[in-house]
Order: structure tokens, then sequence, then C-alpha cells
């Protein structure tokens, strides 16, 4: 847990992820320690303890956790959105155009994305969280990939394909 010290500073975080920066810090603060003293030990694999990405708005994502949401997504829509963002990454890809490219109606990508959000409950334990983030603008909908994420979503496709 973090003290107050003349090291630390105030930060203005929204509440619906104050549990999600708290637990951050706290991973921050063990970096040093061992698995062990962590109580990690046989709770993280090799393959899981991959760096990290945050997404803005979603929360931390691993490439583990990349190839278990690649493994388990069965809607179309939300795979297509997926590879767009994955295609294009760092950069705000329109809803709309990928369900035009596509021939996805509005209602049906917008539900595949409500069941996303139970998929990833599910895999991972908690709060939904998505491998990009989401703004509404202009009347559209938007989504953006960080490219690590990107990356990993690209060879967790590629390898679910082979």
């Amino acid at each position: 847990m973090t003290t107050w010290t003349t090291d630390t500073v105030l930060l203005p975080v929204p509440l619906k992820l104050a549990h999600r920066v708290a637990a951050f810090l706290e991973s921050l603060e063990g970096e040093n320690e061992t698995p062990a003293a962590r109580g990690d030990v046989g709770t993280v694999s090799d393959a899981d303890a991959d760096a990290t990405v945050l997404v803005p708005d979603q929360g931390l994502w691993t490439e583990g956790m990349v190839r278990q949401l690649a493994d388990g997504l069965t809607y179309p829509g939300v795979t297509a959105l997926l590879d767009r963002c994955a295609a294009e990454p760092d950069r705000w890809v329109v809803k709309s155009d990928v369900e035009q490219a596509g021939g996805i109606s509005p209602i049906q990508l917008r539900n595949e994305l409500g069941a996303l959000s139970k998929l990833t409950k599910r895999l991972f334990g908690g709060a939904a969280t998505w491998p990009m983030q989401w703004r509404k603008g202009k009347g559209k909908y938007y989504y953006r990939m960080p490219a690590a994420v990107a990356e990993w979503w690209l060879a967790a496709r590629a390898g679910s394909e082979a």
C-alpha cells in the first residue's frame, strides 16, 4: 500500500478506475521482489509473466491475455473490429467503417461488444476490459489499440488460424 511521503503526489483518477490504479501501483511497488516474496509462486507461469501494456480506460493487458481472448473469441464483428484496430495501431478506427467493410449491422456489432465485455469478465475475472480504447465523438464511435497490444493480437490471430 502506498503511504504519503515527500515523494508522493496527488493524481486525479476517475473513480471508476481507482481500483485498477491502486492495483497497478501495488504491482509496481513489488517489481523488485521475487515471486516467492510476493506470494505469486504457482500462480504466474513464464508464459503469462509478460510485459504489461496499459490500455487507457480499460486496464493492463499482457500477451497471455491477448492470446486467451483470441482463442476464446467467437464474435465475427468484434474480431473484425479488433483486426482492423491491430492493422492500424495507435490510430482511431471508426466503428461504422468496420461495419460497412464487413457487412455487419450496427446493432449486431453493438450486441457483440456487449458479449465481449461478458467474455472478458469471465476470462479474466472482475471488471470487463477490452484490448482497445473507445470514445464517442460527432455521433460516431472510435476505437484504438496500442501498438504492443496490436502486435500481440496479430501474432495470436496468426497462431489461431494455423
